[in-house]
């Protein structure tokens, strides 16, 4: 018998689930409209909070949904939706979205493999980034790399919990950043104005991806 909580938690993941079907994807679920037996089997598995939470972001950014493995055949969508969940939430929330059957071609402990999408912000304030690294409440990480002054030199900040693409362009706006990149997990990236890229390759969130 489920506990309230693991009910919420099926409840809040079902929600999602339709709403994203019929409304985002464009597309509608198997049998007529209608939720197979396998796909309710699946979803009433996915108790965990953190479950609940990576995978209704992953289906919201069509990386989850409605992936089917076929026998014999190369699953692009698995491979995708594994790179969203990361290696650990992947092993513990496959069985949310019926896919554990599934073996991820890119089962690494390797990070690099996230793809990622970037950036020039309009509203770069460098005077405004640099006073907000120096210290701050916000929840985020300063990672610098090269010496102050030298060519090289760049700082970037990385929050620690995972958001949506719009929130990362807004908040990295907000800071004053030059640049941003969001990574398919979750994780945004706000880059400096002294970096003359758009930062690091690596999803470095604290409390997102396969963290």
């Amino acid at each position: 018998q489920l506990r309230m909580k693991d009910l919420v938690s099926t409840l809040i993941l079902l929600f999602t689930l339709m709403s994203v079907i019929t409304f985002t994807s464009g597309t509608q679920p198997q049998n007529g409209g209608q939720f197979t037996q396998r796909e309710i089997d699946a979803y009433k598995r996915c108790k965990s909070t953190a479950c609940v939470a990576r995978v209704s972001l992953c289906i919201i950014n069509k990386d989850c949904a409605n992936c089917r493995p076929i026998a014999g055949k190369n699953c692009t969508c698995c491979e995708d939706c594994f790179r969203c969940l990361g290696q650990k939430l992947w092993k513990k929330c496959c069985d949310c979205v019926g896919l554990c059957t599934h073996t991820p071609r890119n089962d690494t402990n390797s990070t690099q493999q996230i793809s990622s999408s970037y950036g020039d912000l309009s509203r770069s304030i460098p005077t405004m980034f640099d006073i907000i690294s120096q210290g701050s409440h916000f929840p985020i990480a300063f990672m610098t790399r090269g010496k102050k002054g030298s060519s090289n030199h760049c700082k970037v900040a990385f929050f620690h919990r995972c958001v949506a693409k719009e929130d990362c362009i807004v908040s990295c706006g907000d800071m004053g950043s030059h640049r941003y990149r969001w990574f398919r997990n979750g994780c945004c990236q706000c880059v400096g104005h002294r970096c003359k890229d758009y930062g690091e390759l690596q999803p470095l969130c604290q409390m997102c991806g396969i963290n």
